[in-house]
């Protein structure tokens, strides 16, 4: 009983001295302070080489960004130029971005992918000696679609970017 009163007096006290869960500050305006806001990231350029993926196993995926911050990238195959739903079951990498990542140095990064065919065909990724690995969910004519994201605890900006190219 003592202890869970001295949890109650402590939650309590750790409660009000955040301002008593109230939002007792700003949230940071979009667009902020003229010349864009240093909290998002966008895509400079994108590729993908080859961009046909029938007769070939391996691809790569780089991009330039304007940030060099912290950020992430995320890597999906899609049957649209858009972010596919339910997105983790089409991600083949996650990136994250940041001045002594192996994957992705400052602005620019890059990994290698390969399919490895059979059923289903499975789309492997290299991101910094870590392998990434989903069943390819698309044939035909899709895309790869990049996503960048710095989050920031108050609004989560993303870029997204996508590159056509023809699946087995």
């Amino acid at each position: 009983m003592r202890k869970g009163f001295l949890s109650l007096a402590m939650g309590s006290m750790l409660i009000a001295s955040c301002g008593g869960g109230g939002a007792d500050f700003d949230l940071p305006s979009s667009g902020g302070g003229g010349g864009g806001s240093s909290n998002s990231v966008k895509f400079k350029n994108v590729s993908v080489q080859p961009t046909n993926l029938q007769t070939t196993s391996s691809f790569s995926v780089s991009w330039t960004a304007d940030y060099s911050g912290m950020y992430v990238v995320e890597v999906y195959q899609s049957p649209s130029n858009s972010v596919p739903v339910p997105k983790d079951n089409y991600r083949i990498a996650t990136v994250n971005c940041f001045s002594f990542s192996e994957a992705c140095k400052g602005s620019s990064g890059s990994i290698q992918c390969k399919i490895d065919r059979g059923s289903p065909n499975i789309i492997s990724c290299n991101v910094g000696g870590y392998a990434t690995t989903n069943a390819q969910l698309v044939s035909g004519t899709g895309y790869i679609v990049l996503r960048a994201v710095v989050f920031n605890p108050f609004e989560e900006t993303a870029d997204i970017r996508s590159v056509q190219v023809v699946f087995p």
